[in-house]
């Protein structure tokens, strides 16, 4: 009867150890996933505060770039990149930026 108690725990040790890891790996793997994309993000956002430095000043891209760290989504960073393209001055680039944030419904 010993025998057959040592079974059912050793068979139950291997189960739940089994399950624990594969609970492991998932978690593991949605931790790295998240921490890539917001490795991401950050470059994205660093980017196009490079960019409207060279083309404005840095006061101004530092500022650019506060605002759009709030909410750097893929389609953020587009029309980001177009401002940057289109707007006449630091004013302009920063003004048109917060109504996109606004009509986005964030805060700035």
């Amino acid at each position: 009867m010993t025998t057959i108690s040592q079974e059912r725990l050793g068979k139950w040790f291997q189960d739940y150890r089994a399950v624990n890891v594969a609970r492991g790996v998932k978690q593991g793997l949605r931790q790295g996933i998240k921490q890539g994309v917001e490795r991401e993000r950050r470059r994205n956002v660093d980017m196009m505060r490079r960019l409207a430095a060279i083309k404005f000043d840095a006061h101004t891209a530092d500022r650019f770039a506060a605002i759009l760290s709030d909410d750097p989504t893929a389609e953020r960073m587009e029309q980001a990149g177009v401002a940057i393209m289109e707007c006449n001055d630091g004013d302009e680039l920063l003004a048109r930026c917060l109504a996109l944030v606004e009509a986005a419904g964030g805060e700035c």
